[in-house]
């Protein structure tokens, strides 16, 4: 039963979880220290949920490039680093202003990405490059 007062949740359509009852039961967040990924979907779908992710920056990870460090994610500059992952991990656990601004910043930039938005702008682009010609 949803309690009073909580927003339910946008992502999932066969709950009745509020958004971070949900969110909890899914994971406490997303780490995605890769070496190479270059978009990293998983990183979306993970922000869309409001989790705080750890990614590695866009030389390793392209979506890094469209991100905010300590706004809408964590940067990790070496994902081989595994003692900075750790502390980047444990700065979500030990930091609740920090994991609430990333939860908060995260569901602000997935919402951004919705993908009927993004072929409707890639059409455009298509469509003015072919009137050129």
């Amino acid at each position: 039963m949803k309690t009073p007062g909580t927003a339910m949740c946008k992502r999932c359509t066969c709950c009745q979880a509020s958004t971070s009852a949900h969110r909890r039961d899914v994971a406490d967040c997303l780490a995605h220290p890769t070496l190479e990924d270059t978009f990293a979907m998983v990183v979306l779908e993970a922000m869309s949920y409001s989790l705080p992710v750890v990614v590695s920056r866009e030389k390793y990870c392209g979506i890094a490039g469209l991100l905010t460090d300590q706004l809408n994610a964590l940067i990790l500059d070496e994902p081989k680093n595994a003692t900075a992952l750790s502390q980047l991990l444990q700065s979500i656990v030990d930091n609740a202003e920090l994991r609430a601004r990333l939860s908060d910043e995260a569901l602000k930039f997935a919402d951004g990405f919705v993908w009927a938005t993004k072929a409707q702008e890639q059409e455009k682009i298509y469509l003015k490059i072919t009137s050129k010609t």
